[in-house]
């Protein structure tokens, strides 16, 4: 079974590792990530909705082929929220066959990447046990899958082939060099959510990161993020992270 820390080909990204930051498509501006999930409920009657399946899929079909005729289908992406209950979402009949059937819609239109919102670990939601291996079954492109992961459930959901690539948020945002935390087993800065969707670059580039002779082996004095967000700026634009003991 694939590591963590294996490399991956996504096409016209190749990653270090199959550790992303979510949401992707903050980081990557050329390419397209669609969202229709968190909180949109379709209450249409017509064409794009009611209780066809079809229906219900036409309107996030009919974008994604659009905007994969626009750019390509090799950087198109999606993110859904099966069983999702952010904001109230509430369940509707054939949820479980709406998702299998866009899943396999998906998967012959080749795109970048389907990434699924698993909200179990932050919202009253509840995906059936073995859905995201049924998924997994219809669709088959590159899947990554987020929602409360790091180390060991990412691994874990790697070992159960439930994904291909684990995204990881918050943890993510509060430490640049991430990766290596996490290849070293070393600490993790906490979070600060007072900086969460504010202006300005507090909260956002000025989280610490390991020093060689702080953690004790090595990597380097100064680490870039792995985030593409961060490791696409010019140099010139580049702002050092500070440093910290890491013990």
């Amino acid at each position: 079974m694939p590591s963590l820390f294996d490399p991956y080909d996504l096409g016209v990204i190749y990653l270090k590792n199959r550790i992303v930051m979510a949401p992707m498509e903050r980081s990557r501006a050329r390419n397209a990530d669609l969202a229709p999930n968190n909180g949109a409920l379709n209450t249409r009657n017509d064409r794009y909705g009611g209780r066809s399946i079809e229906n219900r899929l036409r309107f996030t079909l009919e974008t994604v082929d659009a905007i994969a005729a626009a750019i390509g289908s090799e950087r198109t992406g999606i993110r859904l929220s099966p069983f999702g209950r952010y904001n109230d979402m509430p369940p509707f009949e054939g949820e479980a066959e709406t998702y299998l059937k866009l899943a396999a819609e998906l998967s012959s239109r080749k795109l970048a990447y389907v990434h699924i919102s698993d909200q179990t670990k932050w919202a009253d939601a509840s995906i059936p046990k073995n859905y995201l291996k049924e998924f997994r079954q219809a669709y088959h492109g590159t899947l990554i899958l987020a929602g409360g992961y790091l180390k060991a459930n990412g691994q874990a959901a790697l070992d159960a082939d439930e994904a291909d690539l684990i995204a990881v948020g918050k943890p993510f945002l509060a430490n640049p060099d991430l990766v290596e935390r996490l290849r070293n087993n070393w600490p993790l800065n906490e979070p600060d959510r007072a900086t969460f969707y504010t202006a300005g670059t507090q909260g956002y580039i000025d989280y610490p990161i390991c020093r060689k002779e702080d953690a004790g082996q090595g990597i380097p004095p100064t680490i870039l993020a792995h985030s593409p967000a961060l490791s696409e700026l010019r140099v010139s634009d580049r702002v050092p992270s500070p440093e910290r003991n890491c013990k």
